[in-house]
């Protein structure tokens, strides 16, 4: 339902899950990824994002916005690939923000899920190089 953007109905679906349900890792995935989407749906466009973040690549809030957009729209790859770029560019702080990120989009992809694995992988090696 969130890929069709029919957020208020897998709002409604999830509300009726038993707390049981709703804290199964799966289900927590599933409830982040809806909201991160129906907030994708209010902001700029994709290429708006990549204009800004063009013009001010050194720009913390451009890299994230961007890659939430790449991700919200379903380029988790390109979205982990733009971060793990500009991981070592960044001071502490920064890192941390990216570091976030990647791990709200591992939580949303799911452990399981083949690119998170791959990129737990890559994101190790980035950090501990």
């Amino acid at each position: 339902l969130a890929n069709l953007s029919r957020f208020d109905e897998a709002k409604n679906f999830l509300s009726s899950l038993s707390d049981e349900i709703i804290n199964d890792p799966e289900i927590k995935s599933a409830n982040a990824d809806i909201e991160n989407k129906e907030n994708d749906k209010k902001g700029p466009s994709l290429e708006e994002i990549e204009k800004k973040f063009n013009d001010n690549p050194n720009n913390i809030d451009f890299l994230l916005e961007l890659s939430d957009k790449y991700f919200n729209n379903n380029y988790a790859e390109k979205s982990l690939d733009l971060l793990l770029k500009n991981y070592r560019k960044n001071n502490d702080k920064n890192k941390e923000k990216i570091k976030k990120t990647i791990l709200k989009y591992f939580s949303i992809l799911g452990n399981e899920n083949e690119i998170t694995k791959i990129y737990r992988k890559k994101f190790s090696s980035v950090m501990f190089a």
